[in-house]
């Protein structure tokens, strides 16, 4: 009996935890992971930066999702600044020396959000991940290759997890030449 109620708890609090990463909104609707390789990255990547976190290396912005009398908690915007060391590819005008990067698919995710919490309709989408075997876990302590979409002032992750430890920069910059 003992060892049931301690399985229970712990299932409650590894339950807990994960739910406490998740965004402050949840996601409204299931999500289908889809590996990419560093291959892909690159080549969808309009920049291509080696950057180091700033501080502060993050920020949230909570944007309301509804008007009027509709209610709806806020979509949660998180966004990364780095400052950009050197620039590997980029295909826009100049890269500025200080970047605010978002999460990727954020504006898909805030829609999703949207169809959720105002219509009631559920979704399922396929997001991009992709997994380094070297990069830190955590992108905010040291420098790291940023694999980007970048428009005009914004820039997002080409993919979750789209960054790599600067000690693949031979790798990433012989798979650009192939580009």
């Amino acid at each position: 009996m003992r060892l049931e109620m301690r399985k229970s708890l712990l299932n409650r609090l590894i339950l807990a935890s994960i739910f406490s990463l998740l965004p402050q909104e949840g996601f409204a609707g299931q999500i289908h992971p889809r590996y990419i390789s560093l291959e892909d990255l690159v080549r969808r990547s309009d920049l291509i930066v080696i950057a180091r976190p700033e501080s502060p290396f993050i920020t949230e912005k909570m944007i309301p999702l509804a008007k009027g009398r509709k209610r709806a908690p806020p979509f949660r915007l998180v966004t990364c600044h780095f400052q950009v060391i050197e620039t590997l590819i980029h295909g826009w005008g100049p890269v500025p020396a200080r970047i605010a990067v978002s999460a990727a698919d954020w504006e898909s995710d805030m829609e999703v959000a949207k169809q959720y919490y105002l219509k009631g309709i559920s979704k399922h989408v396929v997001r991009e991940y992709y997994e380094s075997k070297t990069a830190p876990q955590d992108p905010g302590k040291q420098p790291v290759i940023l694999f980007l979409y970048y428009r005009s002032e914004s820039a997002e992750f080409v993919a979750q997890g789209g960054y790599e430890s600067v000690e693949m920069k031979r790798t990433v910059v012989r798979l650009i030449s192939k580009k």
